[in-house]
């Protein structure tokens, strides 16, 4: 599967910068600050503040992350799935989708469409 092997190699590093990323974008797309969406989550705002700093030796417990999601408004799932290096859920539906556009390409607009994609994965 296309859009599941490119999870398949991610790195708990990696999964835990995804996670740090996701967390920090999301506190400011809701235009919380990290004590607000600590209280919201009902954890310490230091789990956060940690998380965001990049400053956790580990992956954040399951609980933190359930506190996490319930200040983010979003299922624990979203949240389970990066820690896990899953692809979203709707991944196979994303390929699917992808595959059924790819061959509707003319043949000869592929290596156009081809360096496209490239240019947008770098």
């Amino acid at each position: 599967m296309f859009v599941s092997s490119l999870y398949m190699g991610t790195t708990r590093y990696e999964a835990f910068e995804t996670l740090r990323q996701f967390v920090i974008a999301e506190r400011t797309r809701l235009q919380l600050s990290q004590r607000e969406l600590a209280k919201a989550g009902k954890i310490s705002h230091s789990i956060i503040a940690r998380l965001e700093a990049g400053q956790v030796p580990s992956m954040p417990k399951p609980a933190a992350l359930e506190g996490i999601a319930r200040g983010l408004r979003i299922p624990y799932e979203v949240l389970d799935r990066i820690v896990r290096c899953l692809p979203p859920e709707d991944a196979d539906a994303q390929e699917a989708e992808l595959i059924a556009l790819w061959e509707k390409v003319p043949e000869d607009r592929k290596e156009a469409a081809l360096r496209m994609l490239r240019g947008l994965a770098e």
